[in-house]
C-alpha cells in the first residue's frame, strides 16, 4: 500500500490501571501495481538478468517487502562477482490515476575486488589452518559474497567460537584485507 498513513496515536489508560492502551487509525489507500520495472546503471549484467533474480514483476501488487528483498538479491549478484560495495537504491513513479508504479533500480557497481589477506585473530582453541580450510575463498582470489557467507557459516558449524565476523577492509581500489 502506497499510500498508506499512520494517524496519530490515541494513548487511555488500561482497565487495570498499571499500564496504557495505545492505538493507531491506519488508513491503507489503494493497492498499485506494478506496471513496469528498470535497471540503471548496470553494466556487468544485462536487465534480463536482474530480472530474473529479483521476486518484484510487472503486473503484481506492489510490495515494499519484495523490493527490500530484491535489493538484496541484486547486490548479492554482483557480489558473486566480486563487486562488494555494489548499491542498489530503488526509485518508486507512481500514477495515482492508474494504481500503478513505475520502479528502477539504480545501480552503483563499484569495482571488483580481490583478496589480499585472511587474518584469523582472537583464535585460541585450534589451529589457523582449521578455519582455513572451512574459507571458501582463499587469498589473491576475487571476493565473492555468496562464498564468504557460506564460510561463515562452515566455521560458526564448528562450534569453537561465540562471535565470528567476516569484515572485509578496503586496503585499495581492488583489494580487502578479511
Amino acid at each position: 500500500y502506497l499510500q498508506a498513513q499512520v494517524g496519530k496515536p490515541i494513548v487511555t489508560s488500561s482497565e487495570d490501571k498499571k499500564g496504557f492502551d495505545i492505538a493507531f487509525s491506519v488508513v491503507e489507500g489503494d493497492s498499485f501495481t506494478i506496471e513496469k520495472i528498470g535497471f540503471e546503471g548496470n553494466q556487468i549484467f544485462d536487465a534480463a538478468t536482474l530480472a530474473g533474480v529479483t521476486e518484484s514483476h510487472a503486473g503484481e501488487t506492489f510490495s515494499k517487502e519484495k523490493i527490500g528483498k530484491d535489493i538484496q538479491k541484486i547486490m548479492d549478484r554482483y557480489g558473486e562477482k566480486g563487486h562488494l560495495f555494489a548499491n542498489v537504491f530503488p526509485q518508486v513513479y507512481p500514477k495515482p490515476e492508474k494504481k500503478t508504479v513505475d520502479l528502477t533500480y539504480h545501480i552503483t557497481e563499484g569495482n571488483p575486488y580481490r583478496v589480499r589477506h585472511i587474518a584469523i585473530v582472537g583464535n585460541e582453541k585450534t589451529r589457523d589452518y582449521v578455519n582455513r580450510r572451512e574459507m571458501r575463498k582463499d587469498e589473491q582470489e576475487q571476493v565473492n559474497k555468496v562464498l564468504l557467507n557460506r564460510s561463515f557459516q562452515r566455521i560458526h558449524n564448528l562450534n569453537f567460537f561465540e562471535k565470528i565476523d567476516i569484515v572485509p577492509q578496503k586496503i585499495s581500489e581492488d583489494e580487502v584485507d578479511l
